[in-house]
C-alpha cells in the first residue's frame, strides 16, 4: 500500500509577501494530519478509489490549499475543476465551473459511475448539488468560497494587470493511492487568480492533470496549458511502462518534458509495487507520502531540483 499528496507547486513562495504570510507552513501542517488520516482509512482496508477521494475532500475543505474553500479567484469569482481516474476499471470523471459546493471532488466521483466522463457549467452545478443534498452537504455561493488570502491575491492582481499580466496561482491539489490491489488518483482546483470565466485548465482532463492505471497513477499541479500541451500524468505513467522507470524516474522525466516546452509545475506518481515519486521544476510543491516500507509519513516543502528526492521509497 501507499499514498501520496501534494499540496500544489507554489510560484508564490516569498514568506516575507504581506499577502501570504506562512502561507507554506499552514499547507505543511494540513498535510501532517490528513497524511496520517488517508494512512488510517487505506491500512484498514478502505479501496484506493474511496480514500482519494475522502482525502481530495479534506484538501479542499482546508483554506490553506488552492482547491474548494480557499480556492484562487478567477477574474469573475471562483471557479471549481475536479477529476479522479480508477486505475483497475479506466474509468474517469470530471467536473469544471463549479460553483455552488465546496466539494468538486464528489461530483466527479458521481460522473465516474456513469457512462459519462466531464460534465460542465450548468450540467455540473447541478449534478453537484443534487450529490451534495444527497450526502448532506450544503450548497453554497461562490462567494463563500473566498478566503481573505486570496482575496487579498485578487485585488493585488486586479491593480496589477495590465502593467504585469501575470498568472499566479498557487497550484491544485492531489492524491494518489494503491491499496495492494488498484490505483487511483484524484484532483481539485481553483485554477489561477484572474483567470477568464470559462476558462479549463488541466485537471479535469484525462491525462494531463489526472491519470491512472493498473500500474501507475499520478496527479499533477503548475501550468495548466503546458501540462495540457504534454498530457503529463498520462506521458509519466506511460514512460514508467514503456521504459520500466521507478516512479521517481518517471517523475523526473515527465517534468524535465514539461521544462523542455517552456513549462512549470509538479506531479506526484505512484506505482503498483508502493513506491512513490515526486518531482516540481517550479519554486517549491508540497507534498506527503505513506508506504508499506516506511514506519513513519513524510510530510516535506520539495524544492525545484535535478537531483535525486527521498519519495524514492525502494
Amino acid at each position: 500500500m501507499a499514498i501520496i499528496i501534494h499540496g500544489g507547486a507554489d510560484e508564490n513562495v516569498d514568506q516575507t509577501d504581506p499577502v501570504a504570510p506562512n502561507h507554506v507552513d499552514a499547507k505543511l501542517a494540513a498535510l501532517r494530519e490528513i497524511i496520517r488520516d488517508a494512512w488510517a482509512a487505506l491500512y484498514s482496508g478502505k479501496p484506493a478509489l474511496d480514500v482519494v477521494e475522502r482525502t481530495v475532500v479534506a484538501l479542499e475543505d482546508n483554506p490553506a490549499f488552492n482547491a474548494g474553500y480557499g480556492a484562487a479567484i478567477g477574474a469573475e469569482g471562483v471557479e471549481l475543476d475536479a477529476g479522479i481516474m480508477d486505475g483497475r476499471t479506466g474509468k474517469f470523471g470530471a467536473v469544471t465551473g463549479i460553483t455552488v459546493v465546496k466539494n468538486p471532488i464528489i461530483a466527479a466521483r458521481e460522473i465516474l459511475e456513469t457512462p459519462y466522463n466531464l460534465y460542465q457549467g450548468i450540467g455540473a452545478n447541478a449534478l453537484a448539488q443534487e450529490v451534495a443534498r444527497r450526502r448532506g452537504l450544503k450548497c453554497i455561493s461562490a462567494r463563500a468560497l473566498e478566503t481573505a488570502y486570496q482575496r487579498a491575491k485578487w485585488e493585488r492582481w486586479k491593480r496589477r494587470r495590465n502593467e504585469n499580466p501575470v498568472k499566479s496561482s498557487d497550484g491544485t491539489v492531489g492524491v494518489v493511492a494503491f491499496d495492494g490491489t488498484a490505483i487511483a488518483a484524484g484532483t481539485s482546483t481553483g485554477g489561477m487568480t484572474g483567470k477568464p470565466k470559462g476558462r479549463v485548465g488541466d485537471t479535469p482532463l484525462l491525462g494531463a492533470g489526472t491519470f491512472a492505471s493498473a500500474d501507475a497513477g499520478a496527479s499533477a499541479t503548475g501550468e495548466g496549458e503546458k501540462i495540457m500541451q504534454l498530457g503529463l500524468t498520462r506521458y509519466a505513467v506511460e514512460s514508467l511502462q514503456r521504459h520500466r522507470l521507478s516512479p521517481q524516474e518517471a517523475a523526473e522525466s515527465a517534468i524535465a518534458a514539461l521544462g523542455a516546452i517552456g513549462g512549470r509545475g509538479g506531479i506526484i506518481i505512484v506505482d503498483n509495487t508502493a513506491r512513490v515519486g515526486a518531482c516540481t521544476n517550479a519554486p517549491l510543491m508540497t507534498c506527503a507520502f505513506m508506504t508499506a516500507w516506511m514506519s513513519a509519513s513524510k510530510v516535506e516543502a520539495k524544492e525545484a531540483v535535478k537531483g535525486r528526492s527521498t519519495a524514492d521509497q525502494e
